[in-house]
């Protein structure tokens, strides 16, 4: 019985922990955020996107000092669509800074060489782009609008209209960035926000091409180099933002995009601002020289409105 007693007991079988697997949904996910974590740039690569965000920073910040410096030159009633089209660049310019620090201060360099991305997620946020767009794009068309001297009643009606459209193609856009792993969503966001980008390219095919035709042939040209530049430069985007729909993903397509859609910032706001600003330094001429005119009518003496009536009715 002793023996019994002091016998030991023999260690209870380990029991075997099992493991369920992760649901579809976050394993897919959990392999997401580990590529995205493993991400790697060449040097090539990094340095072509730090320089295009540099130019992104300099350009529509250069714009924006000369629209504001040269905004004395231009007749007051006219002077709506520079200073618009400064504040414009102005606030591409800062957005351009932001995602250059963002860049910048996202990476780390390894032995190899290769830029090392140094948390999880994408080194640049797209927020900060649709902020900026959100913000700009009717602005850009209100430019447009500002410098083509239509009557009050229409100008008002295409500026709500196009405004409208423009705010609903960015805010329609966004959600289909957040989802790069679901084609399938982001062609659905894409196709909901070419609806009302393709009613902003049809008015400025149509309405602003009929409003043009009656403009003075000194700025006729450039107004519609301004409509035409607007179109063929807002194409770009829908072109980029089909990078990832196609399938194109990793560095390349975070490359692609960052220098894509930091030179159509520059081509649609910062040389769009500078037609806007020949335009309005080509109707100034015109008054000006008007104003000439009717000076030499009256022997160089400006009569108020009742007096000028008197004076033709003496000659």
């Amino acid at each position: 019985a002793f023996q019994k007693i002091n016998e030991p007991t023999p260690a209870a079988a380990p029991q075997k922990s099992v493991l369920k697997p992760a649901p579809p949904r976050v394993s897919a996910l959990m392999e997401k955020e580990e590529e995205l974590t493993l991400m790697a740039f060449t040097p090539l690569q990094y340095r072509t996107v730090d320089t295009a965000l540099s130019v992104g920073i300099i350009v529509p910040a250069a714009v924006t000092l000369f629209l504001w410096l040269q905004i004395k030159n231009i007749m007051t009633d006219l002077q709506s669509g520079p200073c618009v089209t400064g504040v414009v660049t102005l606030i591409s310019a800062y957005s351009a800074y932001e995602i250059k620090s963002q860049w910048v201060n996202a990476f780390m360099v390894e032995q190899d060489g290769q830029y090392y991305a140094k948390e999880e997620g994408p080194p640049v946020i797209d927020a900060q782009r649709y902020t900026d767009w959100i913000l700009t794009v009717p602005m850009l068309l209100m430019d447009l609008i500002f410098v083509m001297e239509l009557d009050s009643a229409e100008m008002h009606s295409l500026i709500l209209r196009l405004g409208a459209a423009a705010v609903i193609m960015i805010a329609a856009g966004y959600p289909g960035e957040l989802h790069d792993d679901i084609p399938i969503t982001r062609w659905k966001f894409f196709a909901l926000s070419m609806v009302p980008y393709c009613y902003i390219v049809y008015t400025l095919m149509g309405e602003l091409a009929d409003a043009e035709a009656a403009q003075h042939p000194d700025v006729k040209d450039s107004l519609t180099a301004a409509r035409y530049l607007t179109i063929v430069s807002w194409t770009t985007y829908p072109l980029i933002y089909l990078g990832k729909c196609l399938g194109m993903g990793g560095p390349v397509a975070i490359v692609f995009e960052q220098i894509g859609y930091t030179m159509a910032d520059i081509i649609a706001k910062a040389v769009f601002g500078m037609l806007i600003w020949f335009i309005a330094d080509g109707r100034t001429a015109i008054l000006k020289e008007q104003q000439a005119a009717e000076l030499l009518e009256t022997g160089g003496v400006t009569y108020p409105p009742f007096m000028g009536d008197l004076w033709d009715l003496i000659n």
